[in-house]
């Protein structure tokens, strides 16, 4: 079973924008702190939309489908699998969190253009987050 999380970008002094993230849970944090510590990087990989898989590289090298996917590199639901590439939500932490209520996010991640900071999101599937 997925462990679904959002990634959130701060974009302008009071937007921010938003990915969502199917599998792994807070193991990403991990990946997001080493390989997309930056404002270029975390906005690059805000980029490509929503996330099935996140992974340390962005760009493959080579053959790379959502079927049979280069190692290491980030499975992304419209580049890879070709489906819609659906909009992004923007606005306030808040409003984000309410359009995902309901959604089963676990994980939040915020990049507040310095550095990652992780959240938990209750069982109850509100919209406080917890710092972790």
């Amino acid at each position: 079973m997925s462990t679904h999380s959002l990634i959130i970008v701060k974009t302008s002094p009071r937007t921010y924008t938003s990915s969502y993230i199917n599998w792994n849970g807070v193991s990403n944090r991990e990946v997001l702190e080493k390989h997309y510590n930056s404002d270029v990087l975390a906005k690059e990989l805000l980029s490509f939309g929503d996330i099935s898989e996140l992974r340390e590289k962005l760009h493959p090298t080579g053959k790379h489908t959502f079927e049979e996917p280069e190692k290491g590199v980030c499975l992304f639901y419209h580049r890879d699998r070709k489906d819609r590439k659906n909009p992004q939500k923007k606005g306030s932490i808040k409003s984000i969190m309410d359009y995902y209520s309901g959604a089963f996010i676990r994980y939040v991640f915020v990049w507040d253009g310095q550095r990652w900071n992780t959240f938990s999101v209750s069982e109850k599937d509100d919209v406080s987050l917890t710092p972790m």
